[in-house]
Formats: C-alpha cells, sequence, structure tokens
C-alpha cells in the first residue's frame, strides 16, 4: 500500500472586488450630488474635511453609511444603522484575516492509494539464532550469498536478501516466496537477555539496520510459522507543506531513514564507551541494558510509520538531568563519565524522511510434524548400539518372573473379555432383525387406523361442523344480519331531511310520493329486522338440539352425516349462547319498534304538518342504539358461539394428528437407532475386530513360543494404525452406549406414545355415534353373503377403494381393521394392557445390547492396558532422543 501527501494550491482571484477591494464610480442614478454656487459674484466657502465626509456618504454605495450621518429625528435608527456597519466592517475583516492565514498555513492533503503490483520488491529477513538452518526461495534453494551473517541490535544474526537485493515477489502464498527450516538446537542455549527459547525475525529496507531488539516477531520451536507480509509506503511532504527531510548526512549510512539516524548515534556513543570494561557473557545482559537506557531516553518503539517521526528533543523530560550509575544525560546531549574525563555525544535529531517504507506482518501457527522430525535428526551411529540395548530388554522379560505373570495377566483378561464381546455381536444382530419386524407389524396398524380415524372420524366431524352449521349461520348473516342495520347512521339524518321537505312542500301528491318511498323503506327495515329475530331463534335451536342449519352430504347415501353431528362442541358455550341471543334480540325488537315510530312521525307530518323534534331525536338514539347493540352481539356471538365447535373439532384433530406424527417421528428415530446400532456392529467385526483377533494372536503366541520377540508384538500395537484403530473402536463402543440409551428412552417414550394414540382413538367422544354405527354395518355384512354387494360398496366408499380392492373371500375379516369396525366393541383399558404386554416382550429381546454395555469398557480399558505396557517396554528400549528437541 502506498501513502501519497499531495499539496493543492489556493489561487487568489485577482478581481478587486473579490480581494475586498471597493471600487468607486461615477453615480448613474442621479444619487450624486453637484455643488455649484448660486452666483458668480458669491464668495467661495471652505469645506471641511466633516462637510467632505458628510458629502461623501451622501453619494458612497457603502450600505448604511448614509443613514448614519443624515439628520433625522430617530436616533435610535442611526445607532441601530452605526451597528449594522461597524459588525459588517468586522465580519470582513475576519474573513479577510483568516484566508490569509489559511494561504500562509501550506495547507496538504492526504491521498492513501492500495497498489495490487505484479511484482513486489522482497524485504530482507534476518533471524536472529546461533544455528545452522535450511533456506528456500521461490521453491528453488538458494543460492551463494544469499544469506549472510549481519550484526545487529540482538547480536549476530542472518540476513537474507540483503547484499543481492535482487529477490521480486510475483506471487502470493508460501511456494512465492521465503521458506526456511530452522534448528534452534536448545541444547546450546545459555542464560542471556532472553529467557525464550526461539527464534525473532525482522523485516526490513535492505538500506536500514535491522531493529530486531524493538521491532522483531517472535517465533517459538517446534511450529510450523506462516508470516504474510502487507508493504506499506508512506511519502511526506518537504517544507513548508510537511516536515521530512532527507538531507541529514549520516556518517556510516549512505541512505537516510529513521532506523539508520538512531544507530548512527549509537555508533558514536559506542565508540566512546569502547573504553568502559569488558562484558562477560553473563554480564552482557545488564551492558546492554545500560547502554539502551542512554541511547533510547525518548525513543517510542510502537511508533506508526504513518505518523510523523521525531525521536529526541520536544518534551520537558528532554531538558531534565537523570543520573544512572556514573552517567548523566542531559537533553539531547550524552555526558558519559566512567570516574575520570567525561566526553560529551550529540546525536541529531532525526527527522521524518521524505519516503517511509513498512512491512505489516501477521504470523499463524501450526505443529511441526513429528515424522519430519525425525528424519531430519535421523543418525545411523546409533543403530547398534540400539540393537544391542534392544535384546537386552528382550532377555529381561523372559526371565523376570513379574513381567512374565504380568504378560500372562494381560493377554489372558483380553481374551476373556473378547469372547463375551464376539458373542454379544452375533446376538444382538438377530435380536434387532427381530425387533424390527414386531414393531413394524405394530406400526403400520397403529398408523392404518389412526388415518382412518383421522379422515372419516375427526375431518367428517370438522367438516360438519364447519358447513351444516357455520355456513348454515353465515348464509343467514349474508342475507340478513348483515343488512338490517345498514347504513343506521343515515336514517336519523334522512328521516329528518324528509320531514322538513314535507313540510315545506305545497303540493299534496309531491308530499305523498315522497313519504310513500320512503315509508316503504322504513317498513322494509321493519319487516326485516322481524325476519331476523325468526333466524337467529332458528340458529339458536340448532345450536341447543343438533338439528344441522344446512345438510352437506359427507357420506355415500348421506349415511353416516348425522353421526358426526358433535353436541359436546355445540353445548361446549351454551350459558353464553344464550346470553348473546337474549341481547340481539332484544335490540331486534327495539329496532323495530324504533322503525314503527319513524313511519308513525311521517304520517303525522303529513296529517298535522308538524312533527316534534325532540321526540325524533329519542326516537333516533333508539334506533343506533339498538343496532350498536346488534352488531356488537353479533360479532360475539360469531366469535364465541357459531364457530367455536369449528375451532375445536379443528382443535382435536390437530391434537391427534401431532401425537400420531410425534409417534411416527419417534418410530423413524427409534428404527434408524436399531439400524444404526446393527451396522456399528457390522463394522467392529470387519474393520476393528479382524486387527484385535491378530494382536491377540500374536500375543498368545508369544507366550506359548519363547523364541518369539516381543518387541514385533509391541511395534505392532503401537502402530499410528492400531492406535487410530482402538480409537475408532472406543468411539463405535461410545456410540453403541450413546445409541442404546436413546433407544431405550425412545422405546419408552413410542410405549406410553402407542397407548395414547389408542386411547384417543377409543375414547372420542364425537366419533362414538359414527363407530357404532361402523360396528353395526360390518356386524350386519357378517350375517348374510346376501348383503356382501351392498356394504362393501359402502366400505369401498369409507376407504376410497375400489370394490374389488375388499372383496377377498367372503367373509373378509382384515376389512373390520382397516374401518375400525371394533372400536365400538374394544375396551380401553385392555387395550392399553395389551400394548404394554408386548412393549415389555420386546424390550428383553435387547439383552446383548446389555451384555455390550457390561463389557466394551472393560475391553478398552484391558486393550489400553496392555497397549501402555507395550508403549514401556518400547521406551525402554529405545535410547532417549529428547536432546535433540
Amino acid at each position: 500500500m502506498d501513502i501519497y501527501i499531495n499539496e493543492f494550491d489556493i489561487n487568489l482571484d485577482g478581481d478587486d472586488k473579490a480581494n475586498g477591494h471597493v471600487k468607486e464610480e461615477p453615480n448613474t442614478n442621479g444619487h450624486a450630488k453637484e455643488l455649484k454656487a448660486s452666483s458668480t459674484n458669491e464668495p467661495k466657502m471652505e469645506s471641511t474635511w466633516k462637510d467632505a465626509f458628510a458629502e461623501y456618504a451622501q453619494i458612497t454605495e457603502i450600505h448604511g453609511l448614509r443613514e448614519i450621518i443624515e439628520e433625522q429625528p430617530f436616533v435610535l435608527r442611526r445607532i441601530f444603522w452605526m451597528f449594522l456597519v461597524v459588525l459588517a466592517f468586522g465580519t470582513f475583516l475576519y474573513q479577510l484575516t483568516y484566508c490569509i492565514f489559511l494561504y500562509l498555513g501550506y495547507p496538504v492533503t492526504v491521498n492513501i492509494k492500495i497498489n495490487y503490483n505484479d511484482t513486489i520488491n522482497f524485504p530482507a529477513v534476518t533471524i536472529c539464532n546461533h544455528n545452522s538452518f535450511i533456506c528456500s526461495w521461490d521453491g528453488k534453494e538458494c543460492e551463494r550469498g544469499d544469506v549472510i551473517r549481519h550484526p545487529t541490535d540482538y547480536g549476530i544474526c542472518f540476513s537474507f536478501n540483503l547484499i543481492k537485493r535482487d529477490k521480486k515477489a510475483k506471487e502470493t502464498g508460501i511456494e512465492g516466496g521465503l521458506k526456511l527450516l530452522l534448528n534452534i538446537e536448545q541444547y546450546e542455549y545459555m542464560p542471556g537477555p532472553s529467557t525464550a527459547a526461539g527464534l525473532k525475525i525482522s523485516l526490513h529496507q535492505q538500506d536500514d539496520v535491522a531493529s530486531v531488539k524493538d521491532h522483531g516477531y517472535a517465533i517459538y520451536p517446534g511450529s510450523h510459522s506462516l508470516v504474510a507480509v502487507m508493504v506499506k509506503e508512506a511519502r511526506n511532504l518537504e517544507k513548508p507543506y510537511g516536515e521530512c527531510d532527507d538531507s541529514i548526512h549520516l556518517k556510516h549510512f549512505e541512505t537516510y531513514s529513521l532506523q539508520n539516524c538512531k544507530t548512527d548515534c549509537h555508533v558514536e556513543k559506542l565508540m566512546i564507551l569502547a573504553g568502559f570494561p569488558y562484558c562477560t557473557l553473563q554480564q552482557d545482559y545488564e551492558c546492554r541494558q545500560g547502554l539502551d537506557l542512554h541511547i533510547h531516553p525518548d525513543e517510542d518503539h510502537d511508533q506508526d510509520p504513518d505518523e510523523d517521526h521525531k525521536i529526541e528533543g520536544d518534551d520537558e523530560d528532554d531538558n531534565e538531568d537523570h543520573e544512572d550509575e556514573g552517567h548523566v544525560i542531559v537533553g539531547n546531549n550524552t555526558e558519559i563519565s566512567n570516574g575520570s574525563a567525561a566526553i560529551e555525544v550529540k546525536c541529531p535529531i532525526c527527522a521524518v524522511p521524505c519516503t517511509l517504507v513498512s512491512y505489516d506482518s501477521t504470523i499463524t501457527y501450526s505443529a511441526m510434524s513429528n515424522f519430519d522430525l525425525g528424519n531430519y535428526l535421523h543418525d545411523e551411529f546409533l543403530t547398534e548400539v540400539r540393537n544391542n540395548f534392544v535384546r537386552a530388554r528382550e532377555t529381561s522379560e523372559r526371565v523376570e518372573s513379574e513381567k512374565v505373570a504380568a504378560n500372562e495377566r494381560f493377554v489372558s483378561n483380553l481374551r476373556l473379555v473378547y469372547d463375551h464381546l464376539s458373542k454379544a455381536f452375533s446376538d444382538i444382530r438377530r435380536q434387532i432383525k427381530h425387533i424390527k419386524l414386531e414393531v413394524n407389524l405394530l406400526m403400520n396398524d397403529a398408523l392404518e387406523r389412526a388415518g382412518f380415524h383421522l379422515n372419516w372420524g375427526l375431518e367428517k366431524v370438522s367438516y360438519i361442523m364447519k358447513h351444516d352449521f357455520g355456513r348454515g349461520y353465515e348464509i343467514r348473516e349474508e342475507r340478513y344480519f348483515n343488512f338490517v342495520c345498514s347504513n343506521f347512521y343515515l336514517i336519523r339524518e334522512d328521516s329528518k331531511r324528509l320531514f322538513d321537505t314535507l313540510l315545506n312542500a305545497t303540493s299534496e301528491d309531491v308530499r305523498g310520493a315522497a313519504w310513500t318511498g320512503y315509508r316503504n323503506f322504513l317498513s322494509g327495515r321493519h319487516w326485516l329486522a322481524q325476519e331476523c329475530r325468526e333466524q337467529l331463534l332458528s340458529v339458536n335451536i340448532s345450536y341447543n338440539t343438533g338439528d344441522p342449519l344446512l345438510k352437506y352430504k359427507a357420506s355415500i347415501d348421506r349415511r353416516y352425516d348425522m353421526s358426526w353431528i358433535a353436541m359436546s362442541y355445540l353445548e361446549d358455550e351454551h350459558d353464553r349462547q344464550f346470553s348473546y341471543v337474549d341481547e340481539i334480540i332484544t335490540g331486534f325488537i327495539d329496532l323495530e319498534t324504533s322503525l314503527g315510530a319513524f313511519i308513525q312521525h311521517g304520517d303525522g307530518v303529513l296529517l298535522n304538518n308538524s312533527y316534534d323534534v325532540k321526540r325524533l331525536e329519542d326516537n333516533s338514539d333508539t334506533l343506533i342504539g339498538a343496532c350498536k347493540d346488534i352488531f356488537y352481539n353479533l360479532f360475539r356471538l360469531a366469535d364465541r358461539i357459531i364457530y367455536n365447535p369449528m375451532v375445536l373439532a379443528n382443535q382435536n384433530k390437530a391434537l391427534f394428528e401431532d401425537i400420531v406424527n410425534t409417534l411416527g417421528v419417534r418410530m423413524e428415530e427409534f428404527t434408524y437407532t436399531l439400524s444404526a446400532i446393527e451396522e456399528i456392529v457390522d463394522t467392529i467385526e470387519e474393520d476393528n475386530w479382524p486387527d484385535v483377533t491378530a494382536i491377540l494372536s500374536e500375543s498368545e503366541d508369544y507366550l506359548a513360543n519363547k523364541t518369539r520377540f516381543k518387541t514385533p508384538i509391541a511395534m505392532h500395537i503401537n502402530q499410528p494404525s492400531v492406535l487410530l484403530m482402538v480409537q475408532s473402536l472406543e468411539t463405535k463402543f461410545l456410540d453403541i452406549q450413546s445409541r442404546s440409551i436413546d433407544l431405550f428412552d425412545n422405546w419408552e417414550f413410542i410405549e406410553n406414545q402407542f397407548v395414547k394414540v389408542w386411547e384417543s382413538m377409543l375414547d372420542e367422544i364425537t366419533t362414538k355415534n359414527f363407530y357404532k354405527m361402523v360396528h353395526d354395518d360390518f356386524q350386519e355384512y357378517l350375517t348374510t353373503q346376501d348383503n356382501e354387494e351392498e356394504y362393501l360398496r359402502i366400505f369401498a366408499d369409507l376407504l376410497s377403494v375400489e370394490i374389488d380392492a375388499i372383496r377377498g373371500t367372503y367373509p373378509n375379516y382384515t376389512i373390520e381393521n382397516k374401518i375400525n369396525a371394533d372400536f365400538h366393541a374394544t375396551n380401553t383399558t385392555l387395550k392399553a394392557q395389551e400394548i404394554r404386554e408386548n412393549f415389555t416382550n420386546f424390550r428383553t429381546l435387547l439383552g446383548a445390547l446389555s451384555v455390550i454395555d457390561q463389557f466394551d469398557w472393560i475391553f478398552i480399558e484391558r486393550l489400553e492396558e496392555y497397549r501402555d505396557s507395550l508403549q514401556e517396554f518400547l521406551k525402554s528400549i529405545e535410547i532417549e532422543t529428547s536432546f535433540f528437541k
């Protein structure tokens, strides 16, 4: 990313007006006054400066000046104009001053630009550690001279791309950059300035000194580190627009930079300090710390390269005197003394360079492969020593009685658990197949019966409640209730307006004709109110007796239609129903009365040519109040009474659907869990058990054959593949255990849900009549074969199939379960008991799972103990290699 600092110019317009100059022009509007002598003989009067200013104020175009000079009786007005003129002149002076100072301030603007270059100059990379390393650049091995020794503030380090400076990064990523393989050799570490292990790297320009100590990045050992670099370039402006200065000459560097400037001063001080006592390795850290104290009194190592850099000089603390073990620093001047002569070293103030390049780095880490590490550190001279040591250890395993007994104990214990699990694997597959078969039979029967109960029981109840009752009310609402009080507010206004018209009309024919039309309208509303009362009473009777308002066809020949009428739903809100109906009927009566009164008013106008206004208003209020009550109570009746049976039916249907769906979901989970356990067992026998069998056979052969060695068995069982096998086996046992818990939890839930489904179907009140009729029809079907065709037609309609699909051999008893014809004669308690007994029998079939649950972790523990003992044996025959790390 490049940072550019550009200047902008402030151009001042040459126009006099723009620069605040006022240009006087001849007055062309007749405002200028000419001073002429009235007679050549009159003597000339000398004009004073006051007269000249007064005359100028009268002809000038400066606003307000004439108002100040002109004599007038209003002094406050002159003062006000004087205030405005002074205020305007002051504002002008302020703006003029601001513009001048803005111009003289040389303002600048900063441009930030992100460049995506095809190639980027790769920085110098300095790595500090006293050990060798392997290096590659751009996917190829480095050439001679790419890496050199280089002194830094952290000691002698190695720098890449410092001398040749020919490395350019052409692509991002690992392959296009620098790759280092470093051996830090901790065993060679000594006490020093750092207590940590690892590396420090610094990215810098080739002409800059590496500041490893202050700006280096730490890399810990045994890791794979990825360093992503972003290049930032800041271009600062020179005076007067900025503070950058590249003209400072450094004694020891050709190129000026902040780091070089500081280092140049450091070198001067070090040259003076050469007479100091020699620092031992142990004293190196304290010696350097003391030196840094004198060199960096005010340095901020975390300064952003984009900010102005100022090394010394401005803070008040720089002017204070500090004492430290015989060394005195005063401001920018460093006085160094060793107890005798004192030498003063003056460091320049390091200015901001005009071009400043920095490298922002992001470091990520991953672990280094032990396999690769072993290859790097392999040495063949250890082979003979290792072989002799192994033979000695193998002999001790055969002659020491404790080791022999331990080996036999490990193998025999493993064999015992192995046999138990092998038998359990065989049993579990057989048991799962049997349970799947039995459970599927129960589930299919329950789902088939629940589907018929839902579609021809609960669904038909909801259908009848919605259409025969809800829709019956809606038709009366659409024909009567919605119109009886429509526009009831207008009746008062229309009546009053008509009565006034009748009073003012002179023709009897016109008056009669006008009143006859409106009287017919009121009479129609009066009849409609009476009819609404009758229709509401029919609705009330229907919801009391269960006699439907309409009769929609819901079954073949309407055979079962009346059996789906749910009186329990109709009677659910009887108390409210009676209250709402009484209030609505009262409203209809009040409406009839008020409409009759309007008709009497109109008749009286024709006869008496007058009407009582107050009486008309009272009657209007009665009509409006009656209509409001009617609408409100009709709304309550529809919301809480009329549609309540349909709502209850839908809720009951939804509740049953939820019970059935939940049973289906849990049964799918149960079946899936059974299949998963079966699959895991198969996988164990196919993938894991052969390895376990081989290890057990090798171990038993080792115990029986004295010529066999333990090392191959130990190496076999400690191979990564065997470790993965054990981990896989442990995971599978955990999986079986977890799924077994889910299986038994689901099993208990499914048992209860099965009972709940059957209880919901058998105890459903709204379908009792329907199932009794179905039961009776099926019994009639069984009575004689002469009735077969008639009842097969009925049953086929219920099942939505063709007759031939259910014909079979007479009598076909499978039809009974399909249409739930046995529900009427089935005892709910006995059915629930039958279901629970079946599920108890199924549970005993899963006994093999308890065997696996009992021995799986015992087997893993014994296998792990055996593997750990063999691993300890391998460690005992290995020469310690920890010093390589």
